[in-house]
């Protein structure tokens, strides 16, 4: 059995993509405390900008030279700093029985993905304010060693990373999902209701008050304020990214509601099994005679399922790749477009359906029985 795509997932998830199988997540640079830690491509933004902004900082004061040394010091701390906010996530998370699967650094900051879904008010709280904290913490340590400093390339790099660092924590405790101020207000709207969907609710619809808030803002001071085009763009940015993720949050919220007292077997489906070495033609057959147009088990001689071919991904190969043997020319196999089942989400069929929320989002979720 497998499920076909599915929404987003939760801000702190990050969903699986379309294409042919599972969307190749970027490598792991390093595993502090065993979590993943991958970097987007999409940073390359945030480190130029940041780089650039603390460039036209330091060489107000220092030679040329310097300047740039400073400006890539402190970009490296920085997104340091970002990367400790995300570990403080994940080490709590951890600490409360939840499985951390990885770590994203992207344009935005960093996202943590928690695969289990948390079941407490406590628990949400707890590991969500913990990131802020965090930040707010390292911004009093730059502080600290700024005044020990007393001034020069060292104490002007951690003046700025503390400043940041504090402001950072202070925006995330903004009241508004998916920030972590809108995870806290989520938690206590939950605990003092008891209603889940409730709260998440609340916590949606105050992140997408902010996100429209703070995108006037950003026009605001494009239009009005002498040289302030730049960051009135990138305030807007940052207003629409968090009204669109504050408005799949509400789906993820409606959808969970939707799931809970449900059993993964009671929303997978049977998909038609086809042999690893046969031709593409013959499976997306095979699946249309299902009436499906998403995907199908590829199995092995021995029966045993060993990948999942993404019908959407051949309908995308050449057309050559499609033909059947009697058109006389090359065909490709099946084996050669499916996605290995080993790589694929997967999940136990008398799991409770919400576990699905976090797997689903492109690719297939493999359910498994026994």
């Amino acid at each position: 059995m497998a499920t076909g795509d599915g929404g987003a997932a939760r801000a702190r998830e990050r969903p699986v993509g379309r294409g042919r199988g599972p969307a190749p997540l970027p490598p792991a640079w390093f595993r502090p405390a065993g979590v993943p830690v991958r970097a987007d491509a999409s940073l390359l933004i945030i480190a130029g900008l940041v780089a650039w902004s603390f460039w036209l900082r330091f060489d107000t004061t220092e030679a040329g030279g310097r300047a740039v040394a400073m400006a890539v010091v402190a970009t490296a701390l920085f997104l340091g700093s970002i990367l400790a906010h995300e570990l403080a996530h994940a080490v709590e998370a951890r600490r409360r029985g939840l499985h951390v699967e990885d770590i994203t650094l992207y344009v935005f900051g960093g996202a943590t993905r928690i695969t289990t879904d948390i079941a407490r008010p406590a628990d949400e709280a707890a590991l969500t304010a913990v990131g802020p904290w965090t930040s707010i913490a390292l911004g009093c340590g730059f502080g600290l060693v700024a005044h020990a400093a007393g001034g020069g390339p060292v104490g002007e790099v951690a003046g700025e990373l503390g400043w940041l660092n504090v402001v950072l924590g202070a925006f995330n405790l903004l009241p508004g999902a998916p920030l972590d101020g809108g995870r806290l207000l989520d938690a206590a709207v939950w605990r003092v209701t008891g209603d889940r969907a409730r709260a998440a609710r609340v916590a949606s619809s105050a992140g997408q008050a902010l996100g429209v808030l703070l995108g006037a803002l950003g026009v605001a001071e494009m239009l009005l304020v002498s040289g302030g085009f730049v960051g009135g763009l990138w305030l807007l940015l940052i207003g629409w990214f968090l009204a669109q993720a504050a408005g799949s949050e509400r789906e993820v919220a409606a959808l969970r509601q939707a799931l809970r007292g449900r059993r993964v077997r009671d929303v997978a489906s049977p998909v038609a099994a086809v042999p690893a070495g046969g031709g593409v033609q013959e499976a997306v057959a095979a699946c249309l005679r299902l009436g499906r147009t998403d995907a199908a088990l590829v199995t092995d001689r021995a029966g045993v399922v060993v990948g999942v071919l993404d019908v959407a991904a051949v309908s995308r190969s050449a057309p050559w790749q499609r033909r059947s043997r009697s058109a006389g020319v090359p065909m490709t196999p099946v084996d050669a477009l499916m996605a290995p089942v080993d790589v694929l989400p997967a999940v136990q069929a008398d799991a409770p359906a919400t576990d699905l929320l976090p797997l689903v989002g492109g690719a297939p979720v493999v359910v498994l029985e026994g």
